[in-house]
């Protein structure tokens, strides 16, 4: 078989294969607080498809092929997160994920973009509680 990462695989049975992913963090901890930065990366894939001459397709360049979405650029996205210990069982949360409100990569894909890969969501905010019993 071929190598497959560093692909899209659209037309294969495997999945999206970034050649890398990797997660980092720093933590701090101070009595009842507890910050954390995450930092997300995704090395981007290559639609294997190649270039798509779009001639009589409805909402799309008519002036010659187009390369949209072939070469998936990396993908970085940085995390905050807040714990707060109010006792022993009962914990605040509050967090922030993809800070810099960074896209995805592009893709030729139902939503123009790989799910796998990125978030369309933009920024999104979260809080929590939870209590231990």
């Amino acid at each position: 078989g071929s190598v497959r990462l560093g692909y899209l695989n659209f037309n294969v049975t495997a999945n999206a294969s970034p050649k890398l992913r990797a997660n980092a963090f720093a933590n701090y901890n101070f009595g009842q607080h507890n910050v954390r930065a995450v930092a997300n990366y995704v090395s981007g894939v290559v639609d294997e498809r190649g270039p798509v001459t779009p001639a009589g397709v409805l909402g799309v360049n008519q002036f010659g092929p187009t390369t949209f979405g072939i070469d998936g650029k990396d993908w970085l996205s940085f995390d905050a997160h807040y714990l707060f210990d109010l006792t022993d069982d009962l914990r605040l949360s509050a967090s922030i994920i993809n800070l810099l409100d960074k896209d995805p990569p592009v893709s030729r894909q139902e939503l123009g973009y790989d799910a796998r890969i990125g978030s369309a969501l933009g920024r999104t905010f979260e809080v929590g509680i939870k209590k231990t019993f």
